[in-house]
């Protein structure tokens, strides 16, 4: 499972539900500031977003497109 974030004001409509997910289910600080970071820097083009993958992923790249099942599109990780 992945939440997908195509804005900023998406990115402020997640921040606001955060604190009302049970402990378990929160997500941390630093990635929330992280996904800012990248939305104000990087130009994600017209159909662009970032994902944030819930659980672990195995094959780095591949599973990553196994996961958002994103295979014809162009994937960009958080380094480059």
């Amino acid at each position: 499972m992945y939440i997908k974030i195509y804005t900023k004001s998406q990115l402020v409509l997640l921040r606001s539900v955060n604190g009302l997910f049970r402990k378990k289910y929160r997500l941390p600080q630093e990635i929330l500031n992280r996904v800012e970071a990248i939305l104000m820097v990087k130009d994600l083009g017209e159909h662009g977003f970032v994902a944030v993958l819930l659980d672990p992923v195995e094959n780095d790249m591949t599973g990553i497109e196994d996961v958002l099942n994103c295979y014809p599109r162009l994937l960009k990780d958080g380094d480059g």
